[in-house]
């Protein structure tokens, strides 16, 4: 199963299933972000950081605004934050890519820290 699969799969959807970092479900008022490998601290993984608002270019990341406003769903709107588990990779160029997911749901808490958004 892919990725697009296992999120629709889940009632989700996106603006883009290229570049989008998380996925709404209006419905069931859900948000589902992937957790990458390598941004955990014990159990919490963050899932949004201030700093991924630009890449190593300078340009803004497309996926970056959406996910804030999948935030603030959470935030303020009291949407329910699910994660699932991806393994991180690096393209030729640096950049960051997917190389494998576990197609599995955790229901998460949303906290702020720092300049990140951390699922706990």
């Amino acid at each position: 199963m892919n990725r697009r699969n296992f999120i629709q799969s889940q009632g989700a959807t996106c603006r883009n299933w290229h570049w989008s970092w998380s996925f709404v479900n209006h419905t069931d008022k859900v948000v589902i972000f992937g957790a990458w490998d390598i941004d955990i601290d014990t159990d919490n993984s963050m899932i949004l950081c201030e700093t991924w608002q630009f890449n190593k270019k300078g340009r803004k990341n497309c996926g970056y605004k959406q996910s804030l406003e999948h935030v603030l769903l959470i935030d303020n709107e009291g949407y329910q934050l699910k994660t699932f588990p991806m393994k991180h990779a690096k393209t030729s160029n640096g950049s960051s890519k997917i190389s494998d997911f576990t197609p599995h749901l955790a229901d998460k808490n949303l906290r702020k820290k720092g300049s990140g958004w951390w699922a706990y």
